[in-house]
This record gives C-alpha cells, structure tokens and sequence, in this order.
C-alpha cells in the first residue's frame, strides 16, 4: 500500500485531491479530483457518483468542488460514493 492509499485509509476523508494515479478505491468518497500534471491533460472529478472530465482546471473549479462537497455533507441525507 503506498503512502497516499495509507493516509486516505487512515483519515477518511469525504474529498481526496491527488495528482498521483488513482490506485486508492474512491467508492466511499463522497468526491475525488485527480488532477492532470499537465495542463493540456484532462483532470477528473467525482461528486457524489457522477463523473467528468475537465482540462486545465483552474482554482475556482477545485473550489467549487469542495464547496459543493461540503453543502452534501452539510445537507443530512444519504450520499453516494464516488
């Protein structure tokens, strides 16, 4: 198990931000965002099981996403994961 799989198990957190491959199961993340190394790669985002993909991501949408992660957690009902 590599360092970022250990610290996510250990933690438990609703949003993961990486830009390592994703070798950690995000099934019960409530929201994932990989983030390309390269900005003319595209970036992947999960929010609560729905999926996209978005090139060159700027700070505004990352903050948006944990924006809106936290308004699902915030709002009390069941959530999917990602």
């Amino acid at each position: 198990m590599g360092r970022l799989e250990e610290e996510v198990e250990r933690l438990g957190p609703h949003l993961v931000v990486s830009s390592q491959s994703n070798s950690v199961d995000p099934g019960s993340r409530v929201a994932w965002y990989k983030l390309s190394h390269e900005p003319k790669e595209e970036s992947y985002i999960c929010l609560e099981g729905e999926y996209w993909v978005s090139e060159n991501p700027g700070l505004e949408e990352l903050l948006r996403i944990i924006e809106e992660t936290e308004e699902l957690l915030l709002s009390g009902r069941p959530l999917r994961g990602c």
